[in-house]
């Protein structure tokens, strides 16, 4: 009996030791940052939005690579050349993600937007693994390449009055320009005092590594209280946020009205449309139709042609009547592969 308490406490402090880590709030917070509903479809319709969400999971991404360089996982591998690879591979898929092409085909297609999160993940990995494989110069020259191209690329979205990514309005383009730039200071100074104080770490190397040691553990101390405080946070907010919209789904309408057309926004591993997607309607008979959310997320009902517009919440209803014959199609402002037709006959 002993035995089995022992075996229970060494499960519990590894189960602590691991919920205190950063890997593991590294792949919550990945976890959070592409499901959590209110803020995944802010990205959709939001081009800063969108952009955080790729610096989010590129440092997710990070949380997990850098404490495994760290504990020698990469060790086999270790080398600049490793390294340089890792930083063209980095390179490569920033430069592809944000094509407007590819950036827009993410937005549109659901498997590809999944692959563009783990690719960013893929990033954040690469830079808390390989980079520090790299010399001191050439992370140096990397931190200021990297910058550089992001103060000048947020310079030029500033500047740009067409649309570079076709799917946002140019006002939201200027602003994230505006959101890349502005911290262009803070790099710059921050590079300045890591120039400045570089000899004086090298001249008096035991004085400073004393320093970084208290330091170091001095920071230990606090993240091993607010790494789990955050992962409990992100857990809590998901969780709580989808058994709500379980009780909505659940206590929204499931029987069609009498002689009403109803459509649901379903969401299943296997679909994410409304269903059914195309119906036919007779004016005087049975032209007033009703949207019902089956979704876990926030969706819309927006007319192509701006007849009818509206923001469902899990489980909402919508209903609209229609008065003119017609072809009338819509889609989902959050979703662009959501859409559906309605055919109006007099």
């Amino acid at each position: 009996m002993e035995e089995g308490l022992g075996k229970k406490g060494n499960f519990n402090a590894r189960l602590k030791r691991a919920f205190q880590s950063l890997p593991v709030l590294g792949i919550i917070l990945f976890i959070f940052i592409t499901t959590f509903p209110p803020f995944e479809v802010a990205t959709e319709v939001n081009l800063v939005v969108h952009m955080a969400q790729h610096v989010v999971i590129a440092i997710s991404g990070v949380l997990i690579g850098y404490p495994l360089y760290r504990s020698g996982k990469f060790s086999r591998i270790k080398s600049m050349h490793t390294g340089l690879l890792g930083l063209g591979v980095i390179s490569g898929l920033l430069v592809f993600w944000h094509l407007p092409t590819f950036w827009d085909a993410a937005v549109l297609n659901p498997l590809i937007h999944v692959i563009e999160h783990f690719c960013f993940l893929f990033i954040g990995l690469l830079i808390g693994g390989f980079l520090p494989m790299l010399p001191d110069n050439f992370k140096m020259l990397t931190l200021m390449l990297g910058l550089s191209a992001h103060m000048f690329y947020g310079f030029a979205l500033y500047l740009i009055t067409t649309p570079v990514y076709p799917l946002y309005p140019v006002s939201q383009q200027a602003l994230l320009g505006v959101s890349l730039f502005a911290p262009s200071p803070i790099y710059f100074v921050g590079f300045l005092y890591i120039t400045l104080t570089r000899e004086t770490r090298r001249l008096d190397p035991i004085r400073l590594e004393q320093s970084a040691h208290t330091r170091k553990s001095s920071l230990n101390r606090a993240m091993k209280g607010l790494i789990p405080a955050f992962s409990i946070i992100m857990i809590i907010a998901l969780g709580g946020y989808l058994a709500m919209t379980v009780v909505a789904i659940s206590s929204a309408p499931s029987q069609d009205s009498a002689n009403i057309p109803v459509i649901y926004i379903e969401e299943t591993p296997v679909t994410w449309q409304y269903s059914p997607q195309n119906i036919t309607v007779l004016i005087g008979s049975n032209n007033t139709v009703e949207w019902i959310s089956h979704s876990l997320t926030y969706d819309t009902v927006t007319s192509t042609t701006g007849n009818f517009s509206h923001v469902f919440s899990p489980g909402g209803t919508f209903m609209f009547t229609f008065a003119k014959p017609g072809v009338y199609d819509y889609y989902c402002q959050y979703h662009p592969w959501m859409h559906g037709t309605i055919i109006v006959l007099p």
